[in-house]
């Protein structure tokens, strides 16, 4: 199975539903999850499902595939590898698909769709004279996926280190995205404004009572991310070793990856403590299905076959056993 995804082949698109569905199956009649609502318009999408369960996880499962095959356009169409492969969708699957609570649907997933399209206008940065249109369409994309999460605006500082490795210093390019992430809160603080509804910017919850998944994670679960962290350092390490040898704009993307991966580490830390949200992890998900395929492309066949059908293996144990 994992060569049909290595080489792209059109099988791939029957095979990424059926992957998906298998991990989505056991909950389409679970109750819904509690979940807290950290902004005005995570609220508003967010109980448009409420009670309903089936439709939730229905939406949520299509959600999911959408983001999955956009996940595996966006990777082929920036550079970030030679060879056009479906790696990247396999990943998304397993990685959102091992966690029943992301068998629902999020705002959330509105969010990683808007972060994904950013990334296509951020690396259109590269070798051009004007680029203030892309700058700001990338900051406001941003901006509009932290009206559903706000520690999301950090994702400038992914705009700004983008700059700072591809291009001479421009104070414009740094203020355009600035300008752009703004926007969507403008745009949104006039309407609180006329309805007369209570602004809530940035109004903090403690994360009093919360625990972090890998606390409260059994066996399995722990079986689940011991590997994934394997899998991710030797990932972060091939993607590293091949760096030096890559054509400038194909280095300048894969930099790109590795500046999402701390940007997002750092969001993922920071909104631990101020946003009780068990989404987050989404947060971390969005850089590791672009650098976790490294390790499916230069590691031998017979290491990455062992380590994919474990790494599968203890996803369904993570999905459906609470041991």
């Amino acid at each position: 199975m994992l060569n049909q995804f290595l080489s792209n082949r059109s099988s791939t698109v029957i095979f990424i539903p059926v992957i998906l569905l298998i991990f989505w199956m056991g909950d389409f009649f679970r109750i819904l999850p509690e979940v807290f609502e950290p902004t005005f318009f995570y609220r508003l999408v967010n109980r448009v499902f409420d009670g309903q369960p089936f439709i939730s996880h229905l939406v949520g499962f299509f959600f999911a595939l959408l983001i999955a095959f956009m996940v595996n356009r966006s990777f082929n169409n920036s550079d970030f590898y030679l060879n056009e492969n479906a790696i990247p969708s396999l990943v998304f699957i397993v990685l959102i698909g091992s966690w029943q609570g992301f068998h629902f649907f999020s705002p959330m997933f509105l969010s990683f769709i808007l972060l994904i399209l950013s990334i296509g206008r951020l690396l259109m940065v590269y070798h051009q004279k004007n680029v203030l249109r892309e700058l700001f369409d990338a900051g406001f994309l941003i901006g509009v996926a932290a009206l559903f999460y706000y520690p999301l605006l950090l994702f400038v500082i992914s705009i700004w280190s983008l700059l700072m490795l591809s291009r001479s210093f421009n104070f414009r390019e740094y203020a355009v995205p600035l300008i752009g992430l703004i926007t969507p809160f403008y745009f949104l603080w006039v309407y609180l404004f006329f309805t007369d509804t209570p602004i809530d910017f940035f109004d903090y919850s403690a994360n009093i009572g919360q625990t972090s998944l890998i606390y409260n994670a059994g066996l399995a679960q722990r079986f689940f991310l011991v590997i994934t962290g394997i899998i991710f350092l030797l990932s972060f390490a091939f993607l590293l070793k091949i760096l030096g040898r890559s054509k400038v704009r194909v280095q300048i993307a894969r930099k790109l990856l590795i500046v999402l991966f701390f940007n997002s580490a750092l969001i993922y830390g920071l909104s631990f403590y101020y946003y009780p949200l068990t989404e987050r992890a989404i947060i971390l998900i969005f850089p590791l299905v672009y650098i976790l395929p490294f390790f499916f492309f230069e590691t031998k066949p017979f290491y990455k076959n062992l380590a994919f059908y474990f790494w599968i293996l203890s996803a369904l144990l993570f999905d459906y056993f609470l041991f």
